[in-house]
């Protein structure tokens, strides 16, 4: 699952892998909130992730710390691991910057960041994940993810 609207690359990145997209709906009278309710209503047994993006990518919402907080317990209620693209995590004009790892005790998560948006170094790349390993759900991930950043995928530059 991820919201609707989302950063325009998610649909033909899943597109490509055979991943079926099920949107969820954010609130733009409310700042793009994400709207509970929608979310909860997108899950099915097939769901196998939902992706939230704080601060938000491209509506701009920084979660507040209740929001952030509801959507951990519906994903833990739900049983269903969160992908939390936190790449502009910092990058706030208002309000207090809430990660969802803060609230994140039993619910498998990867967390995603990277250097060229809060660092400020554009066309850079350079990210990284960190695996919520919660219950051992993403045991064949981590595997996968080792063999993956054994490939080279694009001849190095100079910094």
């Amino acid at each position: 699952m991820c919201p609707r609207p989302n950063f325009p690359y998610f649909r033909p990145i899943c597109k490509n892998l055979g991943v079926e997209v099920v949107e969820y709906d954010l609130d733009p009278e409310n700042g793009w909130s994400v709207k509970l309710d929608s979310m909860r209503a997108a899950a099915n047994s097939q769901t196998r992730a939902i992706l939230v993006s704080n601060p938000s990518n491209p509506c701009g919402n920084n979660m507040t710390r209740d929001e952030v907080r509801g959507i951990v317990e519906l994903a833990n209620e739900l049983r269903i691991p969160l992908i939390s693209d936190e790449v502009f995590y910092g990058l706030t004009y208002e309000g207090e910057y809430i990660s969802f790892t803060e609230f994140n005790q039993t619910v498998p998560m990867i967390c995603l960041g990277s250097l060229s948006k809060v660092h400020y170094v554009p066309g850079w790349r350079c990210g990284w994940l960190i695996v919520y390993n919660t219950h051992n759900y993403f045991d064949q991930v981590l595997e996968n993810l080792s063999k993956h950043q054994k490939i080279l995928l694009h001849p190095p530059s100079f910094v």
